[in-house]
């Protein structure tokens, strides 16, 4: 007894492949459709394409071009063309909307679940293909399957994708700041010091400097101070009218009179 909610496998995994790329299931179905009047060819020529043996009795002839309308779009499809006599894929040209749906729900479940000897032959007998043989369908099988690992292990660093804006969350209470970061009670907005990315406050640069003017030095003659508070600073570019400039960004000397 089927319920309401019951879902179609096969008709499920095809509709979501089919939205997800429908240029990768254009190509998966040419790849299978190719391959299925490729091997029905080398069956009607007894011998493979290319291959030289004693049991040929006919050769291909190039290709002629037909279209094969789908649900995932029109395809090209190249039947082969033979030297003696014709070939013409009824189970696909006739039947077109059997042949699609077979098609489609084997190819997004080959995709899926990989391609096996047993989906070959089932599919094979729902397309009403009778001249193949067991080792045909097999030989077919294994290199659909090296084809389908391909497209599913392919790199995907051409495709388009999506990357989220660098934009600053906006404050969400009233304490915290923008950037995420969470003001602490008891200091304003010139005392951040405990805050990630502020080194501390104008103020407490200007006191340190001020402590170490008229410090003695050690013996041996007076040395210039290094790594004090503000030499890592960046001293700014100076500007028309600033007097004060010169004295900053630099810790003042002891004087060579001490």
């Amino acid at each position: 007894m089927t319920s309401a909610h019951d879902i179609d496998l096969h008709q499920f995994l095809t509709d979501r492949l089919t939205d997800a790329s429908p240029d990768l299931l254009r190509s998966l179905l040419s790849t299978f459709i190719d391959a299925l009047m490729g091997a029905e060819a080398d069956s009607l020529c007894g011998a493979g394409f290319g291959e030289r043996s004693e049991n040929r009795t006919n050769s291909r002839n190039g290709y002629r071009h037909r279209d094969f309308d789908t649900r995932a779009g029109t395809l090209d499809v190249a039947i082969p063309k033979l030297r003696q006599g014709s070939y013409f894929p009824d189970w696909l040209l006739q039947r077109r909307k059997r042949a699609e749906r077979a098609l489609t729900s084997v190819v997004a479940t080959c995709y899926l679940l990989g391609v096996s000897t047993r989906r070959m032959e089932k599919l094979v007998d729902s397309l009403g293909i009778t001249s193949l043989s067991k080792s045909q369908v097999s030989v077919m099988a294994k290199d659909l399957d090296a084809q389908v690992e391909a497209f599913r292990s392919r790199p995907l660093d051409a495709g388009p994708y999506t990357s989220q804006c660098r934009r600053r969350p906006r404050p969400q209470g009233p304490g915290e700041r923008a950037g995420g970061e969470r003001a602490r009670p008891g200091r304003g907005r010139s005392e951040r010091r405990g805050l990630p990315g502020n080194p501390g406050n104008r103020g407490d640069l200007r006191r340190g400097r001020g402590r170490l003017v008229g410090v003695l030095p050690v013996a041996g003659g007076p040395r210039p101070v290094r790594g004090a508070i503000g030499d890592l600073r960046r001293p700014r570019r100076p500007r028309v009218g600033d007097r004060r400039l010169p004295a900053r960004g630099r810790v003042a000397e002891v004087p060579d009179a001490l």
